[in-house]
């Protein structure tokens, strides 16, 4: 199996893992209560399964490894990815260790840490470990496995962040039509993987091919998901987007026009996608030339909270809208 370039964390002898986080005393010197309704009260159970497993079993243990990955992925969802990473990269090193490099609950730490990279802004660390997750789940899961379609488009969105395009493009060609053999044209992952798709080939400049792909998923969301559902919409906004990009202004301003009265029905006309499809419509309208249609838009969607002008076609990582 290729590594690509991915240097092996596997030390001679499996490390004794010093503890790594102390838990905070309360002012009476106890220890702390929980507090499950609070990050807080997460981060401490956490840090207490950490405690209690290396007691238990000892720091190589794979349930300690288990906790002390999931006290890395607490501190990550607070905030803290300094420390989650540090963790990570501990617990990686011990599951490489005590499991293998390739074994199913390496690769999922070793996921959760391209995880805490991209979190970081690091897109370029978190591609080689990427490759090497996805690599493993094909041999060990094969490549029509849901883990391993996932595996596939987090390395498309991480390749299209880092700007190579051209690269993501065949990696979510195989997430969709390997989600279609596995879960069929109309599951939700599919779905989810043929918008990344179309969002890919707009990156590029493709909007016909991109316009095939969005006009789809919309039909296969409003199937599943219903007209009115945020996915479908999202799905319209990029379909007439890419209707604009073309040329085709008035077929743009019908989905347009729908987009933003379903959006104002369901979310209300102050709801930033709402404001956002405002702003598109108002857009068509003035490259249409009815700048009397427009400029009420205009106003409408500058006395709200306003992402800018133009069109929006979203974050890659998004799956509802935010466009």
């Amino acid at each position: 199996m290729s590594h690509h370039a991915v240097i092996s964390l596997t030390p001679a002898r499996a490390p004794a893992l010093a503890p790594v986080l102390a838990l905070p005393a309360e002012p009476d010197g106890s220890r702390p209560r929980r507090d499950a309704e609070s990050g807080a009260g997460a981060l401490i159970a956490r840090m207490r399964a950490v405690d209690t497993t290396e007691r238990l079993f000892g720091v190589n243990h794979p349930a300690t490894l288990q906790c002390l990955t999931n006290l890395a992925a607490t501190l990550q969802e607070t905030g803290d990815t300094s420390r989650a990473l540090a963790l990570f990269r501990r617990a990686l090193e011990a599951h490489e260790s005590v499991l293998g490099a390739d074994e199913a609950r390496t690769l999922k730490c070793m996921s959760l840490l391209a995880s805490c990279l991209r979190a970081q802004g690091d897109e370029a660390g978190a591609l080689a470990w990427l490759h090497h997750v996805l690599d493993g789940r094909v041999v060990n899961l094969g490549s029509g496995n849901a883990v391993t379609i996932a595996s596939i488009k987090e390395l498309g969105i991480c390749l299209n962040a880092l700007g190579g395009v051209a690269a993501a493009l065949p990696a979510y060609l195989a997430a969709v039509s390997a989600s279609k053999s596995t879960n069929g044209a109309l599951h939700r992952w599919t779905l989810a993987n043929m918008h990344h798709l179309g969002l890919c080939l707009v990156a590029r400049g493709d909007f016909k091919r991109a316009l095939g792909w969005h006009r789809e998923t919309m039909k296969g969301r409003a199937h599943l998901m219903g007209v009115a559902h945020q996915d479908t919409l999202t799905s319209a906004n990029n379909a007439a987007t890419c209707m604009a990009a073309l040329g085709d202004m008035n077929g743009a301003r019908v989905l347009f026009q729908c987009v933003k009265d379903t959006r104002e029905a369901v979310l209300g006309s102050v709801h930033p996608d709402t404001i956002v499809s405002i702003r598109n419509l108002a857009s068509c309208l003035r490259a249409l030339g009815d700048l009397e249609g427009a400029a009420p838009l205009e106003r409408q969607a500058a006395a709200a909270e306003d992402p800018g002008p133009g069109m929006y076609m979203g974050d890659m990582d998004a799956e509802t809208e935010a466009f």
